[in-house]
């Protein structure tokens, strides 16, 4: 499967004094990371118990890079001796944000012979996100990153078109979240990826 992914705002409700994210030290309140859309692609092998229900194990990754930093202070990169300050408006943050979810999910499908197919699915199972700062406001970091593996969840919709006895195409939502994930000192609570995807699905 391979489509787009939105993802949220990383946001927390934290006053950080300190390292502030990877490779950045200063004071900022509320932080909030704004992030460009990306792309996501999975691969999901699974099992049909029969022609409503299912199940799945999904891998993929998520790429995405950042927009924005926004808040209150002051901070500095570690490649700038210069304090960049950060109110409304927030400044220009580059770098990436990256999601590797494994997913084990429940999949139920719409019965019958049709060729159009909706299907809901639900599933748990952990992630590895990494988050990566390289500039803040034109002012370079030493291109650290802080990573973690979380517990994560998801939620999907779509639906198949049987194009063969051994063969649909598929469109889908696909909802994850991440819980609980420490950025440095950075703490924005369960981060939500919205993706839109294509795929094929091959029976055997």
């Amino acid at each position: 499967d391979l489509g787009f992914s939105f993802p949220n705002n990383l946001n927390s409700s934290q006053s950080l004094v300190g390292t502030v994210l990877p490779g950045v030290t200063g004071t900022l309140s509320n932080p909030s990371i704004s992030i460009n859309p990306g792309v996501r692609f999975d691969v999901s092998p699974g099992y049909n118990f029969n022609d409503w229900l299912g199940a799945e194990f999904s891998a993929g990754i998520l790429y995405n890079g950042l927009d924005h930093l926004n808040g209150n202070g002051s901070v500095t990169t570690d490649g700038s001796s210069t304090p960049t300050s950060i109110s409304t408006g927030g400044v220009a943050i580059t770098g990436r944000y990256l999601q590797v979810p494994a997913i084990l999910s429940s999949v139920f499908r719409w019965p019958g012979k049709g060729r159009w197919k909706p299907y809901l699915s639900t599933g748990f199972g952990l992630a590895y996100s990494q988050l990566q700062v390289t500039e803040i406001n034109n002012a370079q970091t030493s291109d650290q990153f802080a990573q973690q593996f979380s517990p994560a969840f998801s939620i999907g919709s779509g639906f198949n078109w049987q194009v063969s006895d051994m063969v649909d195409f598929d469109a889908m939502y696909k909802l994850l979240g991440v819980i609980n994930p420490y950025y440095s000192g950075f703490h924005p609570g369960v981060p939500i990826s919205n993706s839109f995807q294509f795929g094929i699905n091959v029976r055997f």
